[in-house]
């Protein structure tokens, strides 16, 4: 890697001989920029981010310790040296004290100067290596307290531990578990159909992604997996009656999402309410019995799925989702070395993992896909195709190269959906706009307008622009009335009209909501400040 150099200085002379007198190159820098005084350099300065730094004491308009101070504030990695003559060595102390790395008395050879990079090279290296084995260990602690958490429910709910063992296991894994009552629920599931044992696996890894994702916005709830095709949950509140309730919900919201996969046969079992932390698992018990009977009455027997227990406690269902929707391709390395963390186990179980983070990994892009409105088979390869790069997995290098690929196609793809869905959004604003004295402007109008169905558009434009459809129209509207109202004589019937409201007093009602004015108002009180759609109160209008 070559680490960036800036130099400031205002003697021509001394800065050219610097800049020129230096293989950069081979000293394992680039020069990035040069510039006379600090006031100049400093936009330069920003803009390169550079590594390193270096700049005379003594200019014009803006000194190199001022200069250095701003720096020092504004780019706190970046290195820099300071060029001092002999009459200047006072300026040593303040320069410390600012944090300079190297102190040069002119006149300086190149030698002198690159035995000083070098040293600020090996500290800069120096401290990348230890953030990077900060990152690793932050990431095995991470790791580490995935296992341990989900390791102390599974505890929790099979009655390993009494209730001063859970409450002190609790309080170190900074897990919120004392409450006035407990209820434990479990999700089983299995398959309808004969099917592949990929598929199988896709179908159970799809169920723990679905109550992972419902879990995320509660707070009253914890999850943790029993097995491949059993996840548990521990409700807990001060209500047995609101807790009862909270879990039918949450039941009905994952049977809402999964019964429609008819491949899919799917069990939700509920114990009683408990008020004591050792009644938990008998609450456990009845609700895995409950599961149990229900999947028997669905699927007729087949062979289990069996998977080493470390490899299900330690992986995070929504880890690969989450990271599609917020990470970067730059990170994506950090990401597969923490999350395939797990392959590193004996080879008697390295195709059982390797099927199963595979897996995880297929079934977080498939969701994602489907999520930005796009077709599966856009990111992931056909069937067959995938079935046998499945089976040449055969080591972990294997399964983070084939992770890889799958999550930098799924990445490049947000990319691209996200540039195509802001132009149909932006499509969608103009029509909007060209239409707004349409009676019929409606969702369904616009959606048909830019070729989606009224569903997805609802849902797309919300999450782009902040606002629901209603919102931004009605916001628009009224953006529009303000306009003419400031600008024309035209009556408050006639702009009501102009504006897509035909019934001049629902216009009336909501302009005064809008604006707090009735029209008549506004246009009496020549307001100064315009009403601006984007300013709107989307509360006003929902």
């Amino acid at each position: 890697m070559l680490y960036k150099v800036f130099l400031v200085e205002d003697e021509i002379v001394t800065r050219e001989g610097i800049r020129d007198s230096v293989d950069w190159a081979s000293a394992g820098l680039r020069w990035c920029g040069e510039a006379s005084d600090g006031e100049l350099a400093l936009p330069m300065i920003e803009a390169e981010a550079p590594d390193i730094l270096i700049t005379d004491i003594k200019m014009p308009f803006l000194d190199g310790l001022e200069l250095s101070r701003i720096v020092r504030a504004r780019l706190p990695q970046t290195r820099i040296v300071i060029l001092s003559g002999h009459d200047e060595f006072r300026y040593a102390q303040e320069a410390i004290q600012l944090g300079v790395t190297e102190y040069l008395l002119k006149p300086i050879s190149a030698q002198d100067l690159l035995d000083a990079l070098a040293r600020i090279r090996r500290q800069i290296e120096q401290e990348q290596q230890q953030q990077e084995a900060l990152r690793h260990l932050q990431a095995q602690l991470q790791e580490n307290a995935t296992v341990l958490r989900q390791r102390f429910l599974l505890d929790v709910v099979t009655g390993a531990l009494t209730a001063s063992e859970a409450i002190d296991a609790a309080r170190a894994l900074h897990i919120d578990l004392v409450a006035r009552c407990y209820l434990t629920m479990s999700v089983r599931c299995d398959v309808a159909v004969e099917m592949t044992h990929l598929a199988r696996l896709e179908s159970y890894h799809r169920v723990r992604q679905v109550v992972a994702e419902l879990l995320a916005a509660r707070n009253d709830a914890l999850l943790f997996t029993k097995d491949v095709d059993e996840t548990g949950l521990l409700f807990k509140g001060d209500d047995p009656a609101a807790v009862q309730e909270a879990a039918h919900q949450l039941a009905a919201q994952i049977t809402l999402v999964l019964a429609p996969e008819p491949s899919l046969a799917l069990a939700i079992g509920i114990g009683r309410p408990v008020e004591r932390m050792a009644a938990i698992p008998q609450s456990f018990l009845e609700a895995c019995d409950s599961a149990r009977t229900q999947i028997r009455k669905l699927t007729p027997r087949r062979g289990g799925i069996t998977y080493p227990p470390h490899t299900l406690l330690a992986v995070d269902p929504t880890a690969v989702l989450t990271f599609l929707r917020r990470g970067e391709l730059q990170a994506l390395e950090p990401f597969l070395a923490t999350h395939l963390s797990s392959v590193g186990v004996d080879a008697p179980e390295l195709r059982a993992v390797i099927d199963f983070l595979a897996t995880d990994v297929l079934v977080a892009v498939a969701n994602f896909v489907q999520g930005l409105g796009g077709a599966v088979e856009e990111v992931i390869p056909p069937r067959a195709e995938l079935e046998s790069l499945l089976a040449a997995l055969a080591s972990a290098d294997d399964l983070r190269a084939f992770a890889r690929q799958m999550l930098t196609q799924a990445l490049l793809y947000r990319e691209q959906h996200t540039n195509r869905t802001q132009q149909i959004i932006e499509k969608a604003k103009q029509y909007i706009d060209a239409h707004l004295a349409s009676q019929d402007l409606s969702l369904h109008t616009v959606a048909s307008a830019v070729g989606w169905s009224p569903s997805h558009f609802s849902t797309v434009f919300s999450r782009e622009t902040g606002m629901t459809f209603v919102v931004h129209l009605t916001a628009r509207r009224i953006d529009q009335a303000t306009r003419l109202l400031r600008t024309t004589t035209l009556s408050t019937g006639d702009i009501a009209y102009q504006v897509g409201y035909h019934n001049p007093r629902y216009f009336y009602a909501v302009f005064r909501r809008a604006t707090g004015q009735s029209p008549s108002e506004y246009r009496q009180q020549g307001v100064s400040s315009a009403w601006h759609a984007d300013g709107a109160d989307q509360a006003d209008f929902r």
